[in-house]
C-alpha cells in the first residue's frame, strides 16, 4: 500500500486518488487494529522511504505518518 501513497494526486481535491484512497486505508487500519500489528510494519516502510531521492515518496511516508 505504501507504493500507492508516492503516486501524484490529481489537481482536484474532491476527486478520489489511488494515494488518498491508500491513506484512508492505512488510517481505518491503524484506528480499528491494535498498534502492534500496523505500526511496525508503517514504520519501516517509512523509514525506507524517507531516504528515497524521489520527493513523492517521501512525501508518502510523512503522509502516512499523519
Amino acid at each position: 500500500m505504501m507504493p500507492i501513497t508516492a503516486l501524484e494526486d490529481p489537481e482536484d481535491v474532491d476527486d478520489d486518488s489511488p494515494s488518498r484512497v491508500a491513506l484512508r486505508v492505512l488510517n481505518v487500519l491503524s484506528t480499528s487494529l491494535p498498534p502492534q500489528h500496523v505500526f511496525p510494519t508503517v514504520i519501516s516502510h517509512v523509514l525506507q522511504y524517507m531516504q528515497s531521492t524521489d520527493p513523492m515518496f517521501r512525501k508518502g511516508a510523512m503522509l502516512s505518518l499523519a
